[in-house]
């Protein structure tokens, strides 16, 4: 045969497709399956014993492999328990936290409470010693919805305050509140003194009270006074004008209605000059000499000034030939001339207050005019 001069065709491979391709002498042929077995068996037999060994490592190996899997795999689950309750925990204490907040706000309030009263309290009471008594009223009003405990001392020093500033109406107010809340008197006040009486809520409230009507009635006082310079400055006016009176068409002086307005503000006095010293001992509680005699005198200056409005002295020189007064109109002879209707009024004014102070009086002395007790019981101021 003829020896070729191309490539020389390769042997199929029984598990090759066919695909066309010439290969070379010089390409190895690549190992089948039968011969990767065959390759391997070759290979357990020129070991020996070595077989056994060899898949005893590999079974260690996969068991620690598995154990190391385990180990992560309980790692991650434990992580994953304690995250869960980490995070329950903080559920808790968040609701924890939303639950008590209104017993924090009450805590934070007692505890305010305890560190601010006594602060604001020093702080008024030392506005008081140094008489800024609006100041010290201002600072104890703010403790009006603090000190519970004692609600009676807050009204008592907020009103004795506005007492000292002249401020009576707000602080009677007050005053009255302090007198409802102190604690009730003693039933059997026996074993006190006077001076442990005095000392008791509800005789402190009602001294300051005493106090109260006194300085009213001072001032009362005051304005009779400043009336009767008024009246007497109007009389005076009236006496400079001779007897025909204004030439200017103007009105004549009236002295008169300045003595009216005097007589009823000695009457309103001297009421509560009576009032302050009936509330000093009110409930038992005692008196005390000073001022009693102090109202009283006050009281009796009050009366006489007012008495001594009610029957004026004759003029000076009356009665004689030159102090003759007008005749009277003609056909009227004898007939006094009809009385001013507003001057009428005054007058019948000027006798219901005179009449009620003098019942008044009498009450407050323990007769009426029969001469029997007069039981007024509790006073309403």
């Amino acid at each position: 045969m003829a020896e070729s001069t191309g490539p020389e065709q390769a042997p199929q491979h029984p598990d090759w497709p066919a695909t066309g391709i010439k290969r070379t002498k010089t390409e190895p042929d690549l190992p089948t399956h039968a011969s990767k077995r065959s390759a391997r068996g070759g290979a357990a037999k020129a070991q020996g014993t070595g077989g056994p060994a060899t898949s005893a490592a590999e079974a260690a190996t996969a068991r620690d492999h598995l154990a190391h899997q385990a180990a992560e795999r309980a790692a991650r689950e434990a992580a994953d328990a304690s995250l869960q309750a980490r995070r329950a925990r903080l559920r808790r204490r968040r609701n924890l936290l939303l639950w008590s907040s209104p017993l924090m706000v009450v805590a934070l309030v007692v505890v305010g409470k305890a560190l601010s009263v006594p602060v604001i309290a020093n702080g008024a009471k030392d506005s008081f010693d140094e008489q800024g008594y609006v100041e010290a009223a201002a600072d104890y009003h703010r403790l009006q919805t603090w000190d519970v405990a004692e609600q009676w001392k807050v009204s008592f020093n907020e009103g004795t305050s506005l007492l000292a500033a002249g401020d009576l109406d707000p602080a009677e107010t007050l005053l009255d509140q302090a007198l409802s809340e102190v604690p009730a008197m003693p039933e059997d006040l026996t074993p006190y003194s006077d001076a442990e009486l005095r000392e008791l809520p509800a005789c402190l409230v009602r001294t300051n009270l005493a106090v109260l009507h006194e300085t009213r009635a001072e001032g009362k006082h005051t304005d009779a006074d400043a009336l009767v310079e008024e009246m007497k400055e109007e009389q005076e006016a009236l006496d400079a004008l001779g007897p025909d009176g204004p030439t200017d068409g103007s009105a004549a002086p009236d002295p008169e209605p300045f003595r009216l307005d005097a007589i009823a503000t000695y009457l309103e006095a001297e009421e509560l000059y009576r009032t302050a010293n009936a509330v000093r001992i009110e409930g038992g509680c005692p008196d005390v000499d000073e001022s009693r005699e102090r109202a009283t005198g006050r009281e009796t200056e009050a009366r006489e000034k007012r008495e001594a409005l009610e029957n004026p002295p004759p003029p000076e020189g009356g009665g004689g030939e030159d102090d003759q007064s007008d005749p009277p109109p003609e056909g009227e002879e004898g007939e006094p001339p009809p009385p001013d209707p507003a001057e009428q009024e005054r007058q019948e004014e000027l006798q219901e207050r005179a009449k009620d102070a003098e019942l008044d009086k009498q009450q407050q002395e323990g007769y009426t005019d029969d001469g029997e007790p007069f039981d007024g019981g509790t006073p309403q101021w």
